[in-house]
């Protein structure tokens, strides 16, 4: 198939190339799936608009869009289009669509199982709580930490499907597709990712004390990322035991959903509550 018409249209060339070469950026993408939508509409042409609102869908939700099968196999061929373009090497395979359709640096782990990951920033933040904090451990002393370099660390907690996807089993108490994996070691989770690196090609790991920290306050100093109070509305855990307030919430007894409770600032959730979370180091004073 030859490149589409419109991949030749100045201002169509310049938002793929910010597209491509800003892949954490998603507005260059979303300003892509605008234009290829408007296009769409004033050409007459579906197969652009079809594209532009899939991109945008994905982009908008931060989830791969599945496309019924039927527009898949007309839009697979203008994503190896596209990636021909860009690359000079045409490719109509489902993992170029699949390209373009993911938000960025989402990994295939199986067919229609994807780990998604969002950017970390580095920076310099108070690891630990001041003498001050209610109900605080004697090694939790405040002091700087800089992290140099940024990061990817996953949106989700590693659900259950992920993990059977990988590893073949499933070692959960409370069983669901979407619920985060439990029952698991620091061994068990190093082997996880040992092989999803080989599926993937991608280096993954457990996230080290202070970059979990740092990814957990998202810029806050207060005990949890949406503040001072906790009772089991804002995270799953036990809201018989209220902190921060005499006001007491549900307590499930249970996991839920990922993603059930609000993200903190930067787009993560479950940082607080739901399950304990393994870190890559050891522990220190």
């Amino acid at each position: 198939m030859a490149i589409p018409a419109w991949c030749h249209d100045t201002t169509a060339l310049d938002l793929l190339r910010l597209a491509r070469s800003h892949p954490t950026d998603l507005l260059h993408r979303q300003n892509l799936a605008t234009w290829l939508i408007d296009n769409g509409r004033r050409i007459s042409d579906p197969d652009s608009l079809d594209l532009g609102e899939a991109l945008r869908a994905s982009f908008q939700t931060g989830e791969l869009v599945l496309l019924p099968p039927e527009t898949a196999q007309r839009l697979h061929p203008l994503v190896g289009a596209l990636h021909g373009w860009l690359y000079g090497v045409q490719d109509n395979s489902d993992a170029v669509a699949r390209l373009w359709l993911l938000p960025p640096h989402s990994l295939e782990l199986a067919p229609n199982v994807w780990l998604e990951m969002l950017p970390v920033s580095a920076g310099t933040f108070l690891m630990g709580t001041p003498d001050t904090e209610a109900e605080r451990d004697d090694d939790e002393i405040l002091h700087e930490v800089t992290l140099t370099q940024p990061f990817l660390v996953g949106k989700y907690p590693v659900t259950q499907e992920q993990w059977q996807s990988v590893m073949g089993r499933n070692p959960s108490y409370f069983q669901g597709g979407n619920l985060p994996v439990e029952m698991v070691s620091w061994n068990d989770a190093h082997e996880f990712f040992q092989k999803v690196r080989k599926k993937t090609g991608q280096a993954v790991c457990l996230p080290t004390e202070a970059q979990w920290e740092y990814s957990c306050r998202a810029g806050t100093s207060t005990p949890f990322h949406f503040g001072s109070v906790l009772n089991g509305t804002q995270a799953n855990c036990v809201g018989e035991f209220p902190y921060g307030t005499t006001e007491t919430g549900p307590d499930l007894q249970k996991t839920s959903q990922v993603g059930s409770y609000a993200a903190n600032a930067w787009g993560l959730h479950d940082m607080h509550g739901n399950v304990w979370e393994w870190c890559q180091d050891w522990y220190g004073e």
